[in-house]
């Protein structure tokens, strides 16, 4: 039997760029040169200085994760099967990250406890093994923002994970309060008590963020109860439960088939998929979650959709080709555990306006891609901008600090020049937005109309200059409402 020649080609990653992150994700095509097929189901191979990975090939589509050395890395794409061969080589540079701020990840283990994660069968629930599962999940969200980021146009920036002699790592915390007390306390005082508790141990050193795991988190079945559940993110802590640990990937080689496990969640586990029931939603929507959190500690407000909304819980399409797009329900769906009611309603979006200087006006943001692709796991522009732009996302040039940002009723001044301004409600969620970014020169005054605002309950903006500065303010109604004539 004959073999037919494919071209390869990749979509978001071309030969010589570099990277400042480890984890890589690559997709691309494969196409027969002869017409023969007219959709290829194949695997191809990835293969690095270090190992050879494989990947599916669906309708002609494969979705890669490889993992990269410092330096220079030379990465061959081959599909050789019974009926196809093609070959596609790149080099690939892998920098070291010199931003001068990182986020802290930490595994908190109760006083006398050995830090087990709740899980089922033969998964190994150890503390060293939750540590290694969150490395690996949170290497993920770093590749994923940084690739959302470029496909808007902004760059591969992304947040700086804290290593110790070159690697990325897991720390444990241990901490002063026992299972019991965490078991009592409803998520936000977790959050607080660990707040205060982290702050005290020195860990929120200057340019430390943390994305805590807590250990303990227990799901009871013979009362529905949850204990020791939490999911909450601000100031410079986000916190998380460990309750989907059991769903995720302990190395990078395990990520595809993590993510698209059909076998269901054991009955006896917290099940947290989405609505979907198995260990990939699972995976999928307790990662994404986490990624929510981070969000909200990088000054990210919710969002009518993307990942600050519920498209977290869409992380596997991009990962991955041919998975099911996961259900959706948008009535509200509680879940009741006895004394403790969590919340994992999908509330009704707010409208969202955008305003552009120097460009088109962007309208919705859904319209600039083929979203439904790779799933609603993506950031809304002015998220994507906002980041791209932050103090944490990368070390920038130095620009003269001209002044503070200064904002007085309606009228925003800026010395630096105006990035973006976002428009709040009282309960943190995106009104309307205006991007700067693509302006010629930099503006430094810009003043809100009356219309904006009017219809907004206790409004607030956010607004980050040019050189990454962030200021929030609750807007003064009495400095700022026309006077009416009697």
């Amino acid at each position: 039997m004959s073999t037919h020649p494919v071209d390869i080609n990749l979509e978001n990653v071309s030969s010589n760029d570099s990277f400042e992150y480890s984890i890589i994700f690559l997709k691309g095509t494969v196409t027969c040169r002869e017409n023969v097929c007219k959709t290829l189901n194949c695997k191809v191979l990835v293969l690095t200085d270090d190992e050879t990975s494989e990947f599916t090939v669906q309708d002609g589509r494969f979705k890669c994760i490889i993992d990269l050395k410092l330096g220079r890395n030379l990465v061959n794409v081959i599909c050789d099967s019974d009926l196809h061969v093609g070959q596609y080589s790149l080099n690939l540079e892998r920098k070291p990250n010199i931003c001068d701020k990182v986020l802290k990840l930490l595994y908190v283990v109760p006083k006398g406890d050995t830090g087990t994660f709740q899980s089922s069968g033969t998964c190994l629930n150890s503390a060293e093994s939750a540590c290694k599962r969150i490395v690996t999940g949170v290497k993920l969200l770093q590749c994923m923002t940084a690739e959302r980021l470029n496909e808007l146009g902004l760059g591969r920036k992304t947040f700086n994970l804290a290593t110790e002699n070159g690697q990325e790592i897991c720390e444990i915390f241990h901490s002063q309060y026992i299972k019991e007390q965490f078991f009592s306390w409803t998520s936000e005082k977790i959050w607080n008590m660990t707040a205060r508790e982290l702050l005290a141990s020195g860990v929120f050193a200057q340019g430390v963020k943390v994305l805590a795991f807590l250990s303990c988190t227990e799901y009871f079945r013979e009362s529905n109860e949850i204990k020791g559940y939490v999911a909450c993110g601000r100031g410079h802590l986000a916190m998380i439960s460990s309750s989907g640990l059991h769903s995720w990937a302990c190395d990078l080689k395990d990520v595809v088939s993590c993510l698209t496990s059909s076998i269901p969640i054991d009955s006896s586990l917290f099940d947290d998929s989405g609505s979907r029931g198995t260990l990939s939603g699972c995976y999928a929507t307790t990662l994404g979650a986490a990624l929510h959190e981070i969000g909200h500690i990088f000054d990210l407000v919710h969002t009518d959709f993307g990942v600050m909304a519920r498209g977290f819980e869409e992380l596997d399409l991009f990962f991955t080709v041919g998975n099911p797009q996961p259900k959706h329900y948008y009535t509200e769906m509680m879940r009741r555990c006895a004394s403790q009611e969590i919340s994992v309603r999908v509330r009704a979006p707010t409208k969202v306006t955008s305003v552009s200087f120097g460009f088109r006006p962007i309208g919705n943001d859904k319209d600039d891609r083929k979203w439904d692709r790779d799933g609603q796991a993506y950031f809304h522009r002015s998220a994507a901008v906002l980041l791209s732009g932050h103090p944490w996302f990368g070390k920038r040039c130095q620009l003269e600090d001209k002044g503070p940002i200064q904002i007085s009723g309606l009228e925003v001044k800026v010395p630096n020049g105006i990035r973006l301004i976002e428009l709040h409600t009282e309960d943190d969620r995106l009104v309307k937005y205006w991007d700067f970014t693509k302006n010629p020169t930099n503006i430094h005054r810009y003043c809100l109309s009356w219309f904006d605002v009017k219809d907004v309950i206790q409004p607030s903006l956010l607004v980050q200059d040019v050189t990454g500065k962030i200021v929030t303010h609750y807007l003064n109604f009495d400095a700022s409402i026309p006077s009416v004539s009697q």
